[in-house]
């Protein structure tokens, strides 16, 4: 699986980036959630904002439609579409709404990461990896 060969005689750092960066922020936030889970939302935005940091514009567009076509996203969305309803007779609406919003989000981001992880060559996905 490995050679004894330094990885940098065969791909620059800057191919490499888009496995080390969320991977060092992985790696990072599994420390921090270990210190405080409380801090959980920050580390889930904070992993998004790095996958999105290093991904191409047209990974992004093709991601995007395959992450509607997991098989896990319309059931969760009739589910949050299902809570949302229940604001009209929730005795405060508002914070029905709020984490109605909050599990969307939720949602979207952890689609967004599985798609973008997927759509990683194996070397990256090895580099992303090492940050568990």
């Amino acid at each position: 699986m490995f050679n004894a060969e330094p990885e940098s005689l065969h791909r620059p750092l800057a191919t490499r980036v888009g496995g080390i960066l969320p991977g060092t922020v992985l790696m990072l936030s599994a420390i921090g959630l270990a210190i405080a889970s409380r801090a959980a939302p920050f580390y889930l935005g904070a992993l998004l904002l790095s996958v999105l940091v290093v991904s191409p514009r047209a990974t992004w567009r093709r991601g995007l439609q395959h992450a509607v076509a997991q098989p896990l996203v319309a059931p969760l969305a009739l589910l949050i579409g299902y809570a949302s309803l229940s604001a009209f007779w929730a005795h405060d609406p508002a914070g029905t709404l709020e984490k109605s919003g909050i599990a969307l989000a939720v949602v979207a981001a952890t689609s967004i990461l599985a798609v973008a992880f997927a759509s990683r060559d194996r070397i990256e996905r090895l580099h992303i990896a090492e940050g568990l």
